[in-house]
């Protein structure tokens, strides 16, 4: 997956709604060959296949999805700003996976040009389509407070 993550990245370069959009997509395992808005096109040589995400997709696949899934991937889409994108209520986000949340949060400060914002949220660990893990030491979300909620 690193190199599809690596080009996909590459792809979205220079557009901060789509760079965020993307990392979302592979920070939350919906960036994976087989997803309908992975889209992959040869080159015809022997240059490496065209790869981008095509948010545009996104809205007509997650019918079958969670809630929260289909949450996500809305966002995604929306955030991407490609013609149509769908309306996301942000009180809906509210009730998503709290790690998925946190995701979600970068994502808005990415698309506001914060690219740093990724820094102190996971990448997430190819066990399973889904799963997020290696979460960082909790202290750098607790402000003055130390990981037992006692003052630093």
């Amino acid at each position: 997956m690193d190199e599809l993550h690596t080009r996909l990245r590459a792809w979205a370069r220079g557009i901060y709604p789509t760079e965020a959009a993307t990392e979302l997509l592979i920070r939350t395992g919906f960036a994976r060959p087989g997803n309908p808005w992975v889209r992959r096109e040869p080159s015809g040589g022997t240059a490496p296949d065209d790869i981008w995400i095509d948010f545009a997709e996104i809205p007509e696949h997650v019918g079958s999805l969670s809630s929260g899934e289909r949450r996500v991937l809305m966002f995604a889409a929306s955030l991407s700003d490609v013609v149509g994108a769908p309306e996301v209520k942000i009180g809906d986000l509210v009730s998503v996976d709290p790690n998925w949340l946190t995701l979600l949060a970068a994502a808005v400060q990415h698309a506001g040009g914060r690219r740093d914002a990724w820094d102190r949220v996971p990448e997430v660990v190819d066990l399973a389509p889904h799963v997020v893990a290696a979460w960082p030491d909790l202290r750098w979300s607790l402000g003055d407070r130390d990981a037992e909620g006692g003052e630093r």
